[in-house]
C-alpha cells in the first residue's frame, strides 16, 4: 500500500543588495554589490544595518550574548583608571590590563573576555 505524498516547489525570491541588485544567494549579493541602502544613500551607514534572526531560544540567546558590545563606557573608564596594583589583586595579569587600556582608549569595538569582565564587575559596583 502505497501513500501519496503532495510537494508544491516555492520559488526562492531574489534578495535586493547595494545599489539595488537582485541576487538569490546572500553571499554573492553581498561580495558583488554589497549591503541594501536606500536610494538617497551613497553607501550604506554601518549604524543603521539591521541583523535578522531565526531560531530556538537557545540559539537566539546564543546569538544575543555574541552581538551585545562587551566594551561599554563605563567599562572603559573603569579600565583606565584601574592601577596596576588592583588589577594584580583581581587577578588581571599585566600584559592583559596593557591589551584593555590600549583598546579602552580606541573607539573601536574590543572583546572583554567573561572571565575578566566578571573582576572588572566587582570593582564597578
Amino acid at each position: 500500500m502505497s501513500q501519496m505524498f503532495l510537494a508544491e516547489y516555492i520559488e526562492e525570491p531574489d534578495l535586493v543588495f547595494g545599489h539595488q541588485r537582485e541576487e538569490k544567494d546572500p553571499r554573492i549579493g553581498l561580495r558583488y554589490h554589497g549591503p541594501y541602502h536606500y536610494t538617497t544613500e551613497k553607501e550604506p551607514s554601518p549604524g543603521q544595518i539591521g541583523v535578522g534572526i531565526i531560531g530556538d531560544s537557545t540559539t537566539l540567546t546564543l546569538t544575543k550574548q555574541i552581538l551585545e558590545r562587551s566594551d561599554s563606557q563605563d567599562l572603559r573608564n573603569r579600565i583606565l583608571e584601574l592601577a596596576q596594583k588592583e588589577a594584580e589583586r583581581l587577578g588581571i595579569s599585566r600584559g592583559t590590563l596593557s591589551y584593555l587600556r590600549k583598546n579602552a582608549r580606541n573607539e573601536k569595538s574590543f572583546k572583554v573576555y567573561q572571565k575578566v569582565s566578571n573582576r572588572l564587575s566587582t570593582v564597578l559596583s
